[in-house]
């Protein structure tokens, strides 16, 4: 792995220069001409340079270490995040220590280690715990924050970064999916609070309304509604598993998904492409989201303002819709 030294050796100037056009908080009188770090920056791109994150920080008395809180959900989507957050950590030559749990206990096992690295920074699904003195006191002595914006709620705690995935433009794109395929009658399936907001502005703005029941209960709004080939029911499911269990039960009663009803879920999950009955869902590019989020908390580690945003999901059309 390439170092300052050799950026220097290449250039033939001195390791300080290099340091100084490198650092992400140079010192006022630390003077660099824009034709000089033009230069270093381009030579540590072309050697593959990357900072010592750990040195830096041990260079100013501090360990820096990144601590992420995670839900424990045994599907693709916590690995593809830890592999997101990964990526960066190592670009970075940052060190990042993965903890698992839901609710206020599992926080407090992770913020008691956590906390050990004062001047360090976490990511963390949202908890009320993150309004507690203790991490106000955290904050105030230099730890940083991110959070990942969950899909039931938005997440809104005053100087605190949000990041996650935008749950209602994938509501709207199923509605839109449906509403192309030539659904005029529409089923929500579940309560994924932001995902049904998206599906709901979508089809209100086409002077449509919707039915909410819950997945096991299909059977009876296709026996209300009648749908046909022609006339197909839009049914959408705000999780994979809510989808799937409305294509069992449609599959059951004879009933094609995909034909007289069209049924879109949301997630992507392993295996959903591999059904009899492919599942037309909405994909969350959670590495990505992993790779902001880890990205966001450099930037925050090193003075940089990061404002909340989200990231786009993606429609992936099989054979259900």
């Amino acid at each position: 792995m390439a170092t300052q030294k050799d950026i220097a050796r290449e250039l033939g100037i001195s390791v300080s220069v290099v340091s100084r056009a490198l650092n992400p908080k140079p010192d006022k009188n630390a003077f660099v001409s824009p034709e000089m770090r033009r230069r270093i920056l381009e030579s540590a791109r072309r050697l593959r340079y990357r900072p010592n994150r750990v040195a830096q920080s041990l260079r100013r008395g501090r360990a820096l270490v990144a601590g992420a809180f995670l839900p424990v959900v045994h599907d693709r989507l916590v690995g593809e995040l830890m592999q997101g957050i990964s990526e960066v950590a190592v670009q970075e030559n940052l060190p990042v220590m993965f903890y698992f749990g839901h609710g206020e206990s599992g926080f407090e096992d992770f913020w008691r280690k956590a906390s050990e690295y004062a001047h360090s920074g976490i990511i963390t699904h949202p908890t009320p715990m993150l309004d507690r003195e203790e991490l106000r006191t955290y904050r105030r002595k230099g730890g940083k924050v991110i959070t990942i914006d969950p899909y039931y709620a938005d997440y809104d705690l005053p100087g605190i970064t949000a990041i996650g995935i935008d749950d209602r433009a994938g509501g709207r794109m199923a509605a839109e999916r449906l509403w192309e395929r030539g659904c005029r009658r529409f089923v929500n399936c579940g309560d994924s609070r932001k995902r049904r907001e998206g599906f709901e502005a979508a089809l209100r703005e086409r002077r449509c309304d919707y039915v909410q029941i819950e997945p096991e209960n299909i059977l009876e709004a296709v026996s209300r509604l009648q749908p046909t080939a022609a006339a197909p029911l839009g049914v959408f499911a705000g999780m994979d598993y809510w989808a799937l269990e409305v294509c069992n039960r449609l599959q059951a009663a004879g009933v094609t998904p995909g034909r007289e009803v069209l049924v879109i879920g949301y997630d992507d999950l392993e295996l959903t492409e591999r059904l009899f009955y492919p599942l037309t869902t909405i994909r969350q590019p959670f590495q990505e989201l992993g790779r902001q989020l880890m990205t966001a908390l450099i930037a925050l580690l090193a003075e940089r303002e990061v404002a909340s945003f989200r990231i786009a999901p993606q429609l992936v059309v099989r054979a259900t819709a």
